[in-house]
């Protein structure tokens, strides 16, 4: 459960916290519609994000280890990349257009188990 507050943004998440299903993320994988998938990473670090084999735009938020989004944006199928500038425990990607939904920003705070 994804929740900011008490608003619940998605019921299902995936977790990913081995090596190969972060590595494959949405690589090849069918569109998100009523999920989203929640990376761990071991250790807090600068990370990035591409969408090579990726067949559809999505949002994404990175989180830092009190799960507060230091940065979030979208990406675009094949050509999207993003490097963060912070040191994030958590990656979060979400069905395009989430944040504006949401109304998601820098300084939120998240929920989750």
């Amino acid at each position: 459960m994804l929740k900011k507050s008490d608003t619940l943004i998605f019921k299902n998440v995936e977790y990913l916290d081995s090596f190969f299903s972060q590595t494959r993320g949405l690589m090849f994988r069918k569109k998100l519609k009523d999920h989203a998938l929640l990376f761990k990473l071991k250790k807090p670090a600068k990370i990035s994000i591409h969408m090579l084999f990726v067949f559809y735009p999505i949002d994404f938020l990175f989180l830092d280890a009190k799960k507060t989004i230091v940065d979030l944006g979208q990406l675009q199928p094949f050509f999207g990349f993003k490097t963060g500038k912070e040191t994030v425990s958590y990656l979060i990607e979400l069905p395009f257009k989430t944040i504006e939904r949401y109304s998601l920003k820098v300084g939120d705070r998240l929920f989750f188990d």
